[in-house]
């Protein structure tokens, strides 16, 4: 009889682990085509490169957002983003996209696509991909850096890039604090791969990045993620 009870509650154990396995997101590997496919297919669809800055300016996926899997701010990051929609990651060949998926299947994304062979098979398959960032011939150079914050009395400058997640959280109540603050404050928002020169000659090595000048004098820097209370209270101080 105790036997009869211990295999019965040994099944039922068993069918729930199951049950609750097939619940859970799951991060499935694609082939690079299917990921492909895939990614064209889906609504609201995010692409996450999870290699370093460097490998991700020497071409990336159209589209896609760079959220460093060995750097330090990979799950705050990923965690700003919509945990419902269909995440697709990739790295060069596949072990950091493998590991980062899991993570965020942890994190409770629910729909999470792995891509097999990262960026050496993507190419291998020649599939397109954006090619060099900027070249550092293009953009702004700091003469003309100087005269945007000539222009006016009061300048807010955001540093971002559109590969970023957090200038890409930040851009929407920036525009509503330009909008607010009417005359008093220009509020200037400059992509640093567009105007890599402005990024070098400042030192700008992680973003988001705002600066605030006083006639053309900066009197508040902050690099990293802020909330919107946050910046309308140091643009009162």
């Amino acid at each position: 009889m105790r036997l009869k009870f211990a295999l019965i509650l040994l099944f039922a154990i068993a069918g729930y682990v199951e049950a609750a396995a097939q619940t859970m997101p799951r991060a499935d590997k694609l082939s690079v085509t299917a990921f492909s496919e895939e990614i064209a297919r889906a609504d609201s669809a995010v692409v996450i490169d999870v290699r370093t800055p460097s490998e991700f300016a020497s071409g990336h996926l159209a589209g896609a957002l760079n959220i460093n899997w060995n750097g330090e701010s990979f799950e705050e990051h990923a965690g700003l983003l919509d945990k419902s929609a269909p995440v697709f990651v990739y790295c060069r060949s596949g072990g950091r996209s493998n590991s980062a998926a899991e993570k965020l299947r942890e994190m409770g994304f629910s729909q999470v696509f792995d891509m097999q062979g990262g960026m050496l098979a993507w190419r291998e398959a020649l599939l397109p991909d954006t090619g060099p960032a900027a070249s550092p011939d293009n953009g702004m150079d700091m003469d003309e850096y100087q005269a945007l914050l000539d222009s006016s009395s009061r300048v807010l400058v955001g540093f971002f890039a559109d590969w970023s997640v957090p200038c890409i959280k930040m851009e929407p109540y920036l525009a509503r604090i330009k909008q607010d603050m009417g005359d008093s404050l220009a509020v200037i928002r400059i992509n640093i791969d567009d105007n890599p020169k402005i990024a070098t000659g400042l030192g700008i090595a992680g973003l988001p990045v705002l600066m605030l000048y006083e006639h053309s004098e900066p009197t508040w820097v902050h690099q990293g993620y802020l909330d919107e209370e946050s910046i309308r209270k140091n643009l009162l101080d």
